[in-house]
């Protein structure tokens, strides 16, 4: 299982080690408190029920996803967020073209 977490700027280094601890992964970095984790769910809500740690996972299931835009996230968090919700609701991005050869008529190689 995969869940992103938000940890407390104050706590983050003491619970990264809770996350290492826990024999848990962690698989993408937007900045030292914005990390997506993975590893067995059980574990993965041990750690999310920490003081200090938000769970994208638990505000998907509770259709809550605007308190993941939190203020002090930093704009490159905010997007990292937003994308990762974004893949999770299974959107996907329409565009033009997309899937066509270079040489299509009507479009030209970047």
């Amino acid at each position: 299982m995969e869940d992103l977490l938000i940890l407390s700027e104050k706590r983050s280094q003491a619970l990264r080690s809770q996350i290492v601890g826990n024999r848990l992964h962690i698989v993408q970095e937007a900045s030292p408190r914005v990390v997506v984790v993975e590893g067995e769910r059980d574990r993965l809500d041990a750690v999310a029920r920490q003081p200090g740690v938000t769970s994208a996972s638990d505000h998907l299931r509770r259709r809550d996803e605007a308190a993941l835009a939190s203020p002090d996230l930093d704009t490159g968090e905010r997007l990292f967020v937003k994308a990762w919700l974004s893949r999770q609701r299974g959107t996907v991005k329409e565009r033009v073209g997309d899937g066509l050869p270079w040489d299509s008529p009507g479009f030209s190689a970047p």
